[in-house]
């Protein structure tokens, strides 16, 4: 018999890498919000503020959250110059159990990102499905991309294009049927979507990709 009630053995019903998604999905709104918010106040996103949590890049890239440390006043003009240079980057919360937010006006931000998500209360461990529990980690407000390479291409047949390129384009879209075909190829670390990057670009709203 069927238990209307039973959230949790409908939520186990879902295959396990979308259980996972889920967490980091409401993860990422945090990370999201943080990052919208601080833009929005005309704070700096590449170069840190003094309360700003800091991590070391390593050689592929990839941000080792476990290095991050505050910028301090004393500390301020070393860690700015480290980050022009790609050595540090500025960091975002992802929320978790163990995670620990930023000081100074970049903690008032993530805070009220928490806040206003209604997630506030959340402690992250998951005692009726454990492996979805979640320490929490940090995220990079900024990514470098290289490797970059722009080539014109053949217009690619038409049965390949697919039902949306046959209806047109709608209103306000911002590509156009006769305009050129372009292939964009590039490298970015892990955790950065390429979406996103093609996005500036293109300037084009992300459903328009």
């Amino acid at each position: 018999m069927n238990n209307h009630d039973d959230f949790v053995g409908a939520f186990k019903k879902l295959p396990n890498n979308l259980q996972l998604m889920t967490i980091h999905a409401a993860q990422s709104i945090i990370f999201n919000q943080s990052l919208n918010r601080r833009l929005a106040s005309g704070l700096p996103i590449s170069i840190p503020i003094e309360g700003d949590l800091v991590g070391r890049i390593d050689e592929k890239g990839q941000l080792n959250a476990s290095s991050c440390v505050i910028a301090e006043s004393r500390n301020l003009p070393r860690i700015t110059r480290n980050c022009q240079l790609g050595r540090l980057v500025t960091t975002g919360p992802l929320p978790g159990s163990e995670i620990y937010v930023a000081g100074g006006k970049s903690r008032d931000i993530e805070l009220s990102a928490i806040n206003d998500s209604g997630l506030a209360e959340i402690d992250w461990r998951v005692e009726e499905i454990p492996r979805l529990s979640s320490k929490g980690t940090r995220r990079a407000l900024v990514s470098n991309f290289t490797d970059l390479y722009i080539d014109t291409v053949p217009i690619a047949m038409a049965e390949s294009l697919g039902e949306r390129w046959n209806m047109g384009p709608s209103e306000n879209s911002r590509w156009h049927p006769e305009g050129a075909c372009l292939r964009f190829r590039f490298s970015l670390s892990s955790g950065s979507y390429a979406t996103t990057l093609l996005r500036e670009f293109m300037q084009c709203p992300l459903n328009q990709l």
